[in-house]
Order: C-alpha cells, then structure tokens, then sequence
C-alpha cells in the first residue's frame, strides 16, 4: 500500500483534538511485554505463548482502568468454579457498542492440565 494511499490518516491527529501525533503511548503501552520476553527467554511452546499474551493483555488492561489484578484473577477463577459468568473486562463505566459481544470476558479454560486465560 502506497503511502498516498492513507494521507488523510498521516493528518488526522490535526483534525481530531487530543489525538497524539506519535505511537509513543502505544510503545509504552507494550514495554512491559517487551521486558518480560527479553528477561525471560520468552516462552518455550504455543501454550505458553498464548497463556502469556493473554495474562499480559489482562494485566495491562486492568492496570490502565486501576483495577486490581489479582482480585480480578481470584474472581474468575472463583466464578468458573463456581459455574457463574466470569468478571469482564471491559471497563466498568463504558457505553456499549455494536462490537462489544465480539469481546468475552476472562472465561478460564481447565480442560487440559494448565489453566489459560481464553478469549
């Protein structure tokens, strides 16, 4: 794709108030994912991989609305267990939109031997 292509896009942020110029937010947004793999090897099978993209997804997720992390873990654990609907985690006080039965909430997945995240 041709940068004339998307021009308009290059421009937006002139257009639309408090939209930044840059990904800089986007790139700190990652770091923590960046630091983990680097310091740990990464992950050694698909399984792992995905377990790990999820829990990071979570944590940055609830983070960035200042939940508790690990109180969100233990009530969907909690709830799976317990065969209820597990916590969400779109933000508390959003407004719906069309996508959002696209999005599932953190349903745990315990038919292997691992506990994973799933979306």
């Amino acid at each position: 794709m041709g940068l004339l292509k998307v021009e308009n896009a290059l421009w937006l942020f002139v257009d639309v108030e408090n939209l930044e110029p840059t990904n800089n937010g986007a790139e700190r947004a990652i770091r923590p994912a960046v630091l983990w793999k680097k310091t740990s090897f990464g992950s050694q099978s698909e399984n792992g991989s995905i377990f790990v993209a999820r829990m990071l997804t979570v944590v940055s997720s609830l983070r960035s609305q200042n939940r508790h992390v690990l109180e969100f873990i233990r009530e969907t654990i909690e709830a799976n267990r317990q065969g209820n609907s597990t916590p969400s985690l779109i933000p508390r006080d959003s407004i719906p939109c069309p996508s959002s039965d696209s999005f599932t909430s953190g349903k745990i997945d315990t038919d292997d031997e691992s506990i994973s995240l799933v979306a």
